[in-house]
């Protein structure tokens, strides 16, 4: 059962992250969205990526369309996030909709790791895993 769950967790998170780097090899303007138990990549309005330097903050305009990798690629709308935030009884929030910085995915897989470990007896595990995902806060 451990195992099972651990692959639910990760494998959408995985075929995000083969998207946006299959997607970056073709020079394709899409970045990781940190959906509340989802995750699913942002196809951006720009062609250019240097329109967006490294520090610009993001808003709901920026993204033209949404991609759910797990669900064989389909397109969302704006509204598909949004509904899909108050199905799963989440205060919306604009990060939802927003690409999220690379840490972010990062700390996510951590995290997801983790909490797949929690029932094992690798006490030196959890503990390293612990103290990594406390270097991202």
């Amino acid at each position: 059962m451990e195992s099972y769950y651990k692959l639910k967790k990760e494998i959408p998170l995985t075929n995000s992250i083969l998207y946006i780097e299959i997607i970056r090899l073709l020079n394709l303007p899409i970045m990781g969205i940190n959906l509340p138990n989802h995750f699913i990549v942002g196809y951006l309005n720009s062609k250019e990526n240097h329109q967006y330097p490294n520090n610009y903050k993001f808003t709901k305009k920026d993204v033209k369309f949404y991609i759910n990798p797990f669900s064989q690629g389909v397109m969302l709308k704006q509204e598909d996030v949004h509904d899909f935030i108050q199905e799963i009884n989440v205060i919306n929030n604009e990060y939802y909709y927003i690409p999220c910085p690379y840490s972010h995915i990062t700390k996510r897989i951590l995290t997801n790791l983790n909490f797949s470990y929690k029932k094992t007896d690798n006490i030196l595990l959890k503990s390293d895993l612990k103290k990594i995902i406390a270097l991202y806060h």
